[in-house]
């Protein structure tokens, strides 16, 4: 919630005003002053917030945004995701733009990201054993799921063709028959 959202008269003198700004001279927050214009909800949730201390070091900005300096939620996935110009460049609309059905295209794009939901996902998620439930003594990942499991693997086998199956198999070009 911004303060701006709420539905109060906040004071001329405190348009565009810093976080301390609302403090007093010993830093704690100037209550007098926020009691005359905030709700009292508002009031006990800003309580619970520490003042800025330059013993901690000095306001800095936390959010860059964009390259323009503007936030949106594609600038904070790229940041969260640690995206950055030097990667390359997927073009992702490749996948929706395929004829196939609604489902394979979203799984497709869903195992392009590395989040297909497996046994090793799951465990660092504290669900579960990380190992695969036909092996069980493998630990079972995106390539164990899709190509290296012996069931995944016989499927494969009777796919791919006699040559490509050991580029195939060793992470290389395929060939379907």
């Amino acid at each position: 919630m911004c303060i701006s959202d709420l539905e109060v008269n906040i004071p001329q003198e405190l348009i565009g005003a810093k976080v301390a700004d609302l403090t007093d001279v010993d830093d704690n927050w100037n209550w007098s002053m926020l009691e005359q214009w905030l709700p009292a909800s508002v009031l006990q949730k800003i309580q619970a917030i520490t003042t800025p201390d330059l013993a901690n070091g000095e306001d800095t900005l936390n959010w860059p945004g964009d390259r323009h300096g503007i936030f949106s939620v594609a600038a904070a996935y790229h940041r969260l995701c640690n995206f950055t110009d030097a990667a390359p460049v997927v073009d992702w609309k490749r996948i929706w733009k395929l004829k196939l059905l609604e489902r394979v295209r979203c799984f497709m794009w869903t195992f392009c990201h590395n989040r297909l939901l497996t046994n090793y996902r799951k465990s660092k998620m504290g669900i579960g054993s990380p190992m695969c439930d036909v092996c069980a003594n493998t630990i079972e990942d995106e390539l164990h799921v899709l190509r290296d499991c012996p069931k995944a693997m016989a499927l494969w086998i009777s796919v791919v063709h006699n040559g490509a199956r050991n580029d195939f198999f060793l992470g290389g070009s395929v060939a379907l028959d």
